[in-house]
Order: C-alpha cells, then sequence, then structure tokens
C-alpha cells in the first residue's frame, strides 16, 4: 500500500502505521480480515492520493461489478485530483462532516448533483 501511494501524511508519521502500510498489498482493502473471515468486504475501489495519484485499484470480482457505477469511478478520481481522503472529501463537497455513514455516501452526493448518473445506470 505504501508504494501504491496508499497513505497520507498523518497515517505514516505513526511508525507501526507505516510498517503495516509497506508490508500490505492493495488487494487486501478488498477483504474482511481477521481468523474465520473470508471474501469480499463490500470495497469496490480505492484510489491512489499520493502523488503522482493517477492509479484507482478495482476490486473485479463478480459479486463487486454490480456497485461499480459512475459514481464510484468519479469518486475515486475526485481522490485523484484533491488528494484527499474520505472524510475531507465529502466535507469539500457538502460542508459537512463525514461522521460514521461509508464512504459511498460520497458517490449519492455525486449523483444527486447531476455529476453521475443514477446508480441504476452501471459501467
Amino acid at each position: 500500500m505504501y508504494n501504491a501511494g496508499m497513505w497520507t501524511q498523518d497515517e505514516i508519521s505513526d511508525h507501526g502505521i507505516l510498517a503495516q502500510f509497506l508490508n500490505t498489498p492493495v488487494c487486501w482493502t478488498f477483504s474482511r480480515q481477521g481468523k474465520g473471515k473470508g471474501g469480499w468486504n463490500g470495497t469496490v475501489a480505492q484510489a491512489q492520493i499520493r502523488p503522482p495519484a493517477t492509479a484507482v485499484y478495482i476490486y473485479t470480482g463478480k459479486e463487486a461489478l454490480k456497485s461499480l457505477t459512475q459514481s464510484t469511478v468519479l469518486h475515486e478520481a475526485l481522490h485523484n485530483l484533491t488528494g484527499k481522503t474520505d472524510p475531507e472529501l465529502y466535507e469539500l463537497l457538502t460542508g459537512k462532516k463525514l461522521g460514521t455513514q461509508p464512504s459511498v455516501v460520497i458517490n449519492s452526493v455525486l449523483v444527486q448533483n447531476g455529476c453521475a448518473a443514477q446508480r441504476g445506470n452501471r459501467l
């Protein structure tokens, strides 16, 4: 995850977290972690936020592809363009704190504002 640019400066300032990023592959973010768990965790895509911030990683398991929408792609591209995390991006778009909602609410904001097609229009 470190080499893929999937971190923020605040995250790697903690040496324990830096070690995790250095030793964790991006594909790990798409799976359930922990003993007895496995399979997809519901995450469809992850964006690189560190410069050059041009990569988006997409989970291509058949169970996830139905959730890959225009708003997902735009959401991840906005991470690339702004270098912002989900909470920062949500606040930039809405002026509100993200709170405990899942980051998919960013996709909903993009759809509600006419920036992407409705959820039924998949890629």
